[in-house]
């Protein structure tokens, strides 16, 4: 009995070749982009999952405060000495882990091994407690001591590649280059599997916590923000005893500054969708964004649905008479049924085993224009694979059921004669349908354009400075006395090039995550309240350089002589210190406090607001000390250099010349600040991309289903069509007629797209700060290209069926 549906099933395929081709095409390319995007999605939604005890780490974080209460910095870094204090104090917290980059109290550092000297940029020290809290796996060395000594390092398995080959570094010294701080030997201890790309964290080497210098106190240390901070949590207790309790906390330990400060905890498996912080270890993603684009791949797929629901009923049709002999010779509605749900399984199962075979061929693509690795494949974890079948087999029945419906719901009479009934409940699903393939449309047409106008806003925006051919070249790690005399050589060998117009040093440079801060206060105010400020110790040319604006005062003297207590403040700095205005600042002191010291400047200039980040970040509070003058080992050096526009290979020549001749014993790395500072975009460029690609794919599938159904009105108003032709109606008022109804309903779809569209859109636009508004291009842009899209499915058919003879319209009736 079952043989004989799948034997119809054959010979109804087999007959109705280039039908059962467009819905095979159809299905299968909307399948694909679901796995595709379930695939991506899933990734996303998988960091670190993989770690045996995810549900009882979390991270601690904090949010800073003004003496209002207002959030002024949300921070995913917190201070050392609050680890082993919340052990002492939550009996909930069972241990804590510390992780800090070098780039907190040291230049970049460079590694190096016999003749192997390179920078490195993933370097952190980590307590030994980091190795049984997360589930990193080792290949060699015993994580139960691998970090207990002091001087001891666990590299990852390409860091062991780089500077150690096949040979096994277990043993070996990595000398430790700190610039002023000097040198330090690091026995490798471990090696671990390189992190995988979907952890919070993207690390290289780990250093031992307690290489530390035991007079840095660092269990009690208050006074350094620069830690990532993590608990566990004994199994089975309560969070909310520990939220609850962590204003308490923060004032047994804080005093009266407790107010400044708001404590609280995240469970790594929500870092990277669920946490925009500043000082993040890796680039976060968006949860929303995530679960935005699982639901246009839900949509595609339903939309390929109805595609084939659509297809299906107008050759339905065609279908009808064969239904009626079998109902004539004994065949029940319950097996007509049957027979459609049979086909709507095998033509869903033939199009998810063609969908597969693309995703496959495809996924080279989604991981370039995502970033996601190349290596995670799609079958890697069959599990994932179980629901897209379900999902599929449940689509598929549903998709047979409407045509099945349609067929056996008429009388034998119909069938026989073709005849069906044109009630309020067909023409109602019809319009349905209809409007649900415009709402989507419209709503993925205007998120569309708001992705793409947002990141062209970024890049377009103003940042209050000029990056256009800067080369930056990092400066050297080792920095002894002689080491301002190497930098001036270095200019001056340089400047004699006519390919470079102007050289800058600098501690940091646009683009860059500042790692140097300091509570900065006004000595005037009796509050003495700190406010948190970077710290870029640059020269006079550095602001030339880069073409920033001064809103008041002056640059530091290009001869030399000013003292070092000047600097220089940016606008969001002289907002946040109280001053009325930046002239209300000029030759005002500001100070921070630093391990019993107090530096104390006179404030020369205020410079205009830059995006010392992407636009998407709020500025930041700045403060410009002379560069000669302070300059501490935990600083680096860039040398920011403005080249004409010539030949850009010959200028790097040349200044790679100098530099192996004068700081020869120091890597020669180098960027273009454009490119880096480019970088920062990539991530809403990606999703532009991605959002884009499926977009136009469910764009193209509705559209497809657009034409199957209008086929089916085309069939179902043959003899009227007919009729009016032999009445003397043009093909103007045909055409009219026929797409009247559509016109119709992408009013009313617009009214119900329009405002899913403008939320969804609010939504993804409030994690920037510097956003568009949607202005009109928002309402009028989509509507334009929906009906633009339907003038172009509809036109062939209504010209067609318009020119129709009426003999041949009237011959079947």
């Amino acid at each position: 009995m079952i043989r004989s549906y799948f034997i119809a099933c054959a010979r109804y395929f087999l007959k109705n070749r280039l039908f059962t081709l467009i819905n095979l095409v159809g299905l299968a390319t909307g399948m694909a982009a679901f796995i595709l995007i379930f695939h991506y999605t899933t990734f996303e939604k998988g960091y670190d999952q993989f770690h045996e005890n995810k549900e009882a780490i979390y991270r601690v974080a904090s949010h800073h405060l003004d003496e209002e209460g207002s959030v002024i910095g949300k921070y995913a870094v917190t201070n050392p000495g609050f680890g082993p204090m919340m052990k002492r104090y939550f009996s909930e917290v069972k241990e804590y882990a510390r992780l800090v980059h070098t780039l907190s109290f040291m230049p970049k550092p460079v590694l190096s091994y016999r003749s192997n000297k390179f920078y490195e940029d993933k370097i952190y020290y980590a307590d030994q407690s980091f190795l049984q809290m997360f589930s990193y796996p080792l290949i060699s060395g015993d994580r139960r001591t691998a970090l207990s000594k002091p001087r001891s390092i666990i590299i990852s398995e390409s860091t062991a590649l780089k500077y150690f080959g096949l040979t096994n570094p277990v043993g070996k010294i990595l000398t430790l280059d700190m610039g002023a701080r000097g040198k330090l030997d690091l026995e490798v201890t471990g090696v671990m599997r390189d992190f995988p790309a979907n952890t919070h964290l993207h690390v290289d080497m780990l250093v031992s916590f307690n290489t530390f210098p035991a007079n840095w106190n660092l269990d009690e240390y208050l006074d350094w923000a620069d830690f990532y901070v993590y608990l566990q949590i004994h199994d089975g207790k309560d969070m909310g005893t520990i939220t609850s309790n962590l204003p308490k906390f923060l004032t047994s330990v804080l005093g009266k500054d407790a107010k400044y400060y708001q404590m609280f905890l995240q469970n790594i498996q929500d870092i990277h969708l669920y946490s925009n912080l500043t000082f993040e270890a890796k680039p976060t993603g968006d949860g929303s964004l995530m679960d935005l684009l699982l639901l246009v791949g839900i949509v595609i797929l339903v939309v390929a649905w109805i595609n084939y629901i659509n297809l299906t009923a107008a050759k339905s049709i065609e279908y009808a008479k064969q239904a009626g002999l079998r109902k004539m010779f004994g065949a029940s509605k319950g097996q007509l049924c049957l027979q459609h749900i049979v086909n709507a399984l095998v033509i869903n199962l033939l199009a998810l085993l063609v969908a597969f075979s693309l995703s496959q061929l495809l996924q080279p693509f989604l991981s370039r224009i995502t970033a996601m690795p190349a290596n995670v494949g799609l079958f890697d974890d069959k599990i994932r694979l179980f629901p897209i079948f379900i999902l599929v087999l449940f689509g598929g029945i549903l998709s047979g059921l409407y045509p099945a419906f349609l067929l056996s719901g008429q009388s034998l009479d119909q069938l026989v004669r073709g005849n069906f009934s044109k009630g309020t409940k067909g023409k109602l699903t019809r319009q349905s349908l209809v409007v649900f393939q415009f709402v989507i449309s419209v709503t993925l047409i205007a998120l569309t354009l708001t992705v793409f106008k947002q990141v062209k806003h970024m890049q377009n925006k103003d940042l209050g400075m000029n990056i256009d051919q800067v080369l930056v070249v990092k400066g050297p790690a080792s920095k002894d006395s002689t080491y301002f005399d190497q930098w001036e050589a270095f200019v001056n060998r340089i400047s004699e090039y006519n390919q470079v117009k102007a050289v800058a040093a600098s501690t940091d440079i646009p683009g860059r995550k500042l790692g140097w801060g300091r509570g900065l206060y006004r000595p005037d105010k009796e509050s003495r309240r700190e406010v948190p400020t970077n710290i870029i110790a640059t020269e006079a040319d550095f602001f030339n350089l880069y073409d920033m604006k001064f809103l008041a005062g002056r640059n530091f003297s290009l001869l030399s002589n000013d003292p070092g207590n000047s600097a220089i403040l940016n606008e969001e700095a002289v907002k946040m210190l109280g001053f009325s205005s930046p002239g209300d600042a000029i030759d005002e002191k500001v100070m921070w406090d630093e391990n019993g010291d107090r530096y104390e400047f006179k404030i020369i200039g205020v410079i205009r607001n830059f995006n010392q980040r992407s636009p998407k970040q709020p500025h930041e509070a700045i403060i410009f000390p002379l560069h000669r003058l302070l300059n501490p080992p935990w600083t680096g050096a860039y040398y920011s250099i403005k080249l004409r526009k010539t030949e850009y290979d010959i200028a790097l020549k040349h200044i790679k010349n100098a530099w192996l001749e004068i700081l020869g014993d120091n890597p020669f790395d180098y960027f273009f600040l454009d490119a880096f500072f480019e970088r920062q975009y990539k991530a809403d460029q990606q999703f532009g991309q991605v959002f884009s690609i499926f977009t136009l794919l469910a764009i193209v599938i509705a559209n497809l289903g657009l034409l199957g159904l209008f086929s089916y009105t085309v069939v179902q108003k043959t003899k009227e069509i007919g009729i009016r032709k032999v009445l003397g109606a043009s093909e103007f008022s045909i055409a009219k007629l026929l797409s009247y109804e559509y016109v119709r309903l992408i009013i009313i779809a617009l009214a119900i797209a329009l405002p899913i569209a403008f939320y969804a859109a609010g939504e993804w636009l409030r994690h920037f700060t510097y956003r568009i508004d949607l202005g009109w291009w928002f309402y009028v842009l989509p509507f334009l290209a929906t009906l633009m899209m339907l003038v172009i499915t509809l036109t062939l058919q209504l010209i067609r069926t318009a020119r129709t003879h009426p003999v041949e319209a009237l011959r079947n009736e």
